[in-house]
């Protein structure tokens, strides 16, 4: 059962720094940028624009999957238990910009990708894509 938590990112964004200071002792603990909603802009200077932004804390790497991030998606509201929603997920390596440095979260050797910078970085952006 997860004990991650999810909560809306209302006015002042928090900083790589602050997540740091909170996991800073726990090397397999991260917090989610949860970016949803929306879409990407065409390459180059890729954006997502006019999405949602959502926290998710308590995130342990070593028992992290990707239907973690459906059962996100569920709480939210974009997925039905009953209909079969087409949904991508990318994170977005830290450091990156969104033209090269997105990578997809569909598997678990893609999580694998994802926990070696856990370890250095304690806040990951994740986006999504619908259909």
């Amino acid at each position: 059962m997860p004990v991650w938590n999810l909560s809306e990112a209302r006015g002042r964004m928090i900083s790589e720094a602050e997540v740091r200071l909170q996991y800073g002792d726990h090397p397999t603990m991260f917090c989610m940028l949860l970016n949803h909603g929306r879409k990407f802009t065409d390459f180059p200077g890729r954006k997502y624009v006019n999405g949602k932004r959502h926290y998710v804390d308590l995130i342990d790497i070593e028992t992290f999957c990707v239907h973690d991030i459906d059962d996100m998606m569920v709480k939210l509201g974009y997925i039905d238990e009953n209909l079969h929603v087409e949904m991508y997920y990318h994170f977005r390596r830290p450091l990156c910009d969104l033209d090269f440095g997105l990578f997809a979260l569909a598997s678990d050797d893609d999580v694998r990708h994802l926990a070696k910078y856990v370890g250095q970085h304690k806040l990951i952006e994740v986006y999504t894509e619908h259909g």
